[in-house]
């Protein structure tokens, strides 16, 4: 096949999978309409023919999802929110497998393939008691990121400084100081475990991809520092159930003006602390504390935006059924605020980066 036909390909089967993410996100919020259930079967069987040429790993993969559609139409299976989550990473490793070729896949991802179409089957047929572990067996095999981490949660200093190092930074003393700031407000909360490591990660790497437009340094102070204050709240609060009172919401609100206030008498950070003061700002003018509109927003906040929400979506608080939520589905839901929330041109510098980070945030 030669490139052009294989690029044209990879196009249609790459579209055809994002009409089948927009049917699954209306069925979530209407499961049980068969308008939409038939729709998504259609969808979802369209991107199933497309896939001319299949290697075994994807022919299983295939035919256990297949069985699911089957099980979702005779109402053995209801959607939910996780089940969507499976059935949109079982497409997304689909797709990669077609479009990296059975020959660039190492072995123990083509085992995990074939695993991944046994539980499609197993799914399909198990009764609805078992339907629940049944997900979560095949979200943790398709998402490595959603295993639920154990351990101390001690975040060792050497690890934010070789992150910051392997971007050019200079082990500052400030910014070893705002590092070890970060080891007790991750251990009041076990989601946190972990989050600054990652939010340095992801935010230096969108930086760096979009050639640097905001100072490395200042940046990885604001992402260190811009939550600090949110340890301070009770726990009670973080982890919450409920609709937020005025009370309550006023006192998270503030949070990016305490953390800020941090910063306040050392003028060297003064504009890591722009970048903490805005980047509750949404480009549409609807964020807070002022309601600052894009052009107004420093680029540093918009990355901290975007990074911020990736790590809620991906961490949430204890009371969701999972810890964790697929990457995909957190990009997706970024994607859908581009342009409202976020600012257009770094949702797709984070879209860069996420293809190449994928696999490094966990």
């Amino acid at each position: 096949m030669n490139a052009f036909v294989e690029s044209k390909k990879r196009a249609e089967l790459s579209q055809l999978r994002e009409r089948c993410e927009k049917v699954l996100v209306e069925c979530e919020n209407l499961p049980s309409t068969p308008d939409l259930l038939r729709r998504l079967h259609l969808n979802l069987s369209n991107f199933l023919v497309a896939l001319s040429d299949k290697d075994p790993t994807v022919n299983r993969m295939a035919q256990g999802l297949q069985r699911v559609l089957e099980s979702l139409m005779t109402e053995h299976l209801a959607m939910t929110v996780e089940l969507s989550d499976a059935i949109l990473l079982t497409l997304d490793r689909i797709e990669l497998t077609v479009n990296e070729g059975l020959t660039s896949l190492s072995l123990p991802t083509l085992m995990d393939n074939l695993r991944a179409g046994e539980l499609l089957d197993r799914l399909s047929q198990c009764p609805s008691t078992d339907q629940a572990d049944e997900i979560a067996r095949l979200t943790e095999l398709l998402a490595p990121e959603v295993r639920h981490a154990e351990g101390d949660h001690t975040l060792l200093l050497v690890e934010l400084m070789e992150i910051c190092a392997h971007y050019g930074l200079t082990a500052n003393p400030d910014l070893m100081f705002f590092a070890t700031l970060a080891t007790p407000a991750e251990a009041r909360l076990r989601r946190w475990q972990g989050r600054h490591a990652r939010l340095l990660k992801l935010g230096l790497a969108m930086n760096q991809t979009a050639g640097n437009p905001v100072s490395p340094e200042q940046l990885a102070a604001a992402l260190l520092v811009h939550d600090i204050s949110m340890a301070f709240l009770p726990l009670e609060l973080l982890d919450s159930t409920h609709a937020l009172s005025a009370a309550d919401a006023h006192k998270v609100h503030r949070h990016a003006d305490i953390s800020g206030c941090l910063l306040q008498n050392m003028a060297y950070w003064a504009e890591a602390k722009q970048m903490i003061e805005h980047h509750h700002e949404w480009s549409n003018g609807q964020g807070y504390p002022v309601g600052l509109r894009e052009s107004q927003i420093h680029d540093g906040a918009k990355i901290i935006a975007i990074v911020d929400t990736f790590e809620a979506i991906t961490h949430p608080p204890r009371f969701r059924k999972t810890t964790k939520r697929p990457y995909l589905r957190a990009a997706m839901e970024i994607n859908n605020q581009a342009g409202t929330q976020f600012s257009s041109s770094w949702v797709n510098e984070f879209n860069q980066t996420l293809k190449l980070l994928r696999g490094a945030l966990w």
